[in-house]
């Protein structure tokens, strides 16, 4: 936060059900009222439409958790926070699905860089699980009371953690 002013865009067509998303969203503003940062935090969080999720993962919806349905979530949800990168002028573009232990970092990063190529914002890679990111992450959400989902946020992993 000392390098950058941030935009963070709350993109989340692939969270079930809705009041799981305004959860989620509330939690966010939460967090950055509790902040202290140098600069403003300019929050975008579109309305809730999971329409794109299932138009990205439309004939791969029982595949396994982490395979080809996951890849293309992230893939849509990486593709529209390049669109609002640009749209909003920002000069770089990350992204906090790295935190996640069952999320592939080096997934994640090989695709923000392909769709990256040619635009005008540059991507920064992550890997926030290394050196002890998830951890932090799980000690900084109890520092600040935050609500920590047991799910990705999709329907199939909400599912699958149901059934567990």
């Amino acid at each position: 936060m000392p390098y950058f002013e941030i935009v963070l865009f709350y993109y989340n067509p692939n969270i079930a059900p809705e009041s799981e998303f305004d959860r989620r969203l509330a939690t966010q503003k939460q967090l950055l009222e509790k902040l202290e940062h140098p600069y403003p935090i300019t929050l975008i969080a579109p309305p809730y439409d999971d329409k794109p999720l299932w138009d990205a993962v439309k004939g791969v919806e029982h595949t396994p958790e982490m395979g080809e349905r996951c890849e293309r979530c992230i893939a849509q949800r990486i593709q529209e926070s390049l669109i609002a990168a640009e749209r909003y002028g920002c000069d770089y573009v990350t992204t906090t699905l790295t935190v996640s232990p069952h999320k592939n970092a080096p997934y994640i990063n090989a695709c923000l860089e392909q769709i990256a190529a040619g635009k005008s914002v540059r991507y920064l890679a992550s890997d926030f699980k290394k050196r002890g990111g998830y951890a932090r992450s799980v000690a900084l959400s109890a520092e600040y009371e935050l609500y920590r989902q047991d799910y990705c946020g999709c329907v199939f992993s909400k599912e699958e953690q149901e059934n567990k």
